[in-house]
């Protein structure tokens, strides 16, 4: 056996309990993880090859990615957020609909994407980039008073 043969065989055991764990362990990846298509209808399994199984899609700038990153994740700078961090900070949607911005409010109901913009359509990775891309506020920090 060779070094390289060692390394194949550890990162290939390693990615196998990683793809395990991922799928058949809803614990592993917790309860706020946004599980997305891919464009055969799988969910996206997890890998660290070439950058990664979300990112290499983006193909966009670093606010996209850091985007796309708290939207899958469900660490975003929202009112669900907001209400457990920063209790003085409001976190009712801006849209006047929820008491509480959640990202399946943003994803699924806020008045601000326009009505029924995801309608009948799974949630796949590109499909998530292209909500993104259409509303640059989507998963963003808010706007201070008197800045831009």
């Amino acid at each position: 056996m060779t070094l390289d043969s060692l390394r194949k065989y550890a990162t290939d055991r390693c990615n196998a309990e990683w793809h395990q764990l991922f799928f058949r362990d809803p614990t592993f990846t917790g309860w706020q993880f946004l599980q997305l298509l891919d464009l055969d209808d799988n969910l996206i399994k997890p890998s660290y090859l070439k950058g990664g199984s979300w990112i290499p899609v983006a193909k966009a700038s670093t606010s996209l990615i850091l985007r796309m990153t708290r939207a899958i994740l469900g660490h975003a700078p929202i009112g669900e957020y907001y209400s457990r961090f920063l209790p003085d900070e409001d976190p009712a949607c801006p849209c006047g609909e929820a008491a509480l911005e959640t990202r399946d409010h943003i994803l699924n109901h806020c008045r601000r994407r326009g009505v029924d913009y995801f309608y009948g359509l799974a949630w796949t990775l590109p499909a998530l980039i292209r909500f993104l891309k259409r509303f640059p506020w989507a998963f963003a920090f808010r706007p201070k008073d008197g800045v831009g």
